[in-house]
């Protein structure tokens, strides 16, 4: 007679098969570590810290040709940037597998309240070289522009994602006071690292070595430089996240409001995790957030 199975017994199971499979694929893992250390590493680096690189259309193209393209050299990293008007500065920082370019949409709002908005593509992505990327090396890349940039005032930050964690950083090791927008942060950023190498079933000693490899190199630590054990009551912090967003949950971000009640939270739907870059809403918020404290 066949095995009949309720919702719950079917959920336990296949949680049951889970298991397994990531206990079978651990050991193989470690097995293959012990026998080829450098290789097995090189290739977990190399599908966790690689992201997937966008394409570019033509029609994109010659719109970043309507702006003034530089280049930066952070470290070994040559970084592909463009700006738009002479006022003081907007930088905006896209998210893992993102683009500059995504920031598009908020060009005309902060060029109408006299700003000027830079953005970029971070290593391996979009058209700047590398083929690897870190929060590290996002964090370096923003600090840079942040101690040493010669044209404009940087007025404000705007970061989706990833590279929303890569300000909080940024201001908290620079100790800056600007406003800045966070747009479905990744604030959790330590807990979703070590989330998608538990869903790999990649074993805990091979993942630390790795992160601890990028934190000799750059100098930083993913425990210590979480985004969440960073966050000050004195930073003047938007946060846009939408309900419905599935790679980073809202309620991170209304966590976050608890605890500080003086940030400020904008709530949208049906937005998901990209759409939202592309909402006016979520723009004019944006710019008049820092607008408002260029004008005190």
């Amino acid at each position: 007679m066949a095995h009949s199975y309720r919702k719950s017994d079917t959920g336990t199971s296949y949680n049951r098969l889970d298991r397994v499979k990531k206990q079978i694929f651990g050991i193989i893992v470690i097995t293959l570590w012990h026998l080829f250390p450098k290789r097995i590493e090189k290739i977990i680096g190399k599908q966790f810290f690689t992201p997937r690189r966008h394409r570019y259309s033509e029609e994109q193209l010659n719109f970043l040709k309507t702006g003034r393209s530089f280049d930066l050299k952070i470290n070994e990293d040559t970084i592909k940037c463009w700006q738009w008007g002479h006022g003081p500065s907007i930088i905006c920082i896209h998210g893992w597998n993102g683009i500059g370019l995504q920031f598009q949409s908020f060009i005309d709002a902060a060029l109408n309240k006299q700003f000027s908005i830079i953005f970029f593509d971070a290593p391996a992505h979009g058209l700047s070289p590398g083929n690897t990327c870190s929060y590290f090396q996002m964090t370096d890349i923003l600090r840079a522009f942040l101690k040493n940039h010669h044209r404009k005032p940087i007025s404000g930050l705007i970061g989706h994602s990833f590279g929303a964690a890569a300000i909080i950083n940024s201001i908290s090791k620079e100790k800056l006071s600007i406003p800045v927008v966070l747009i479905s942060p990744a604030i959790r950023l330590k807990q979703i690292v070590d989330a998608a190498f538990d869903q790999y079933g990649i074993p805990s000693r091979i993942y630390t070595k790795l992160i601890g490899e990028y934190e000799k190199k750059y100098g930083y630590s993913f425990t210590k430089d979480n985004p969440l054990e960073l966050l000050d009551n004195n930073q003047s912090i938007l946060i846009i996240h939408d309900l419905k967003d599935t790679v980073i949950s809202y309620k991170d971000s209304e966590d976050v409001i608890h605890r500080f009640p003086d940030f400020k939270l904008l709530q949208t739907r049906n937005l998901g995790h990209k759409r939202i870059l592309k909402e006016l809403n979520t723009t004019h918020s944006a710019i008049d957030h820092i607008s408002e404290f260029q004008n005190l």
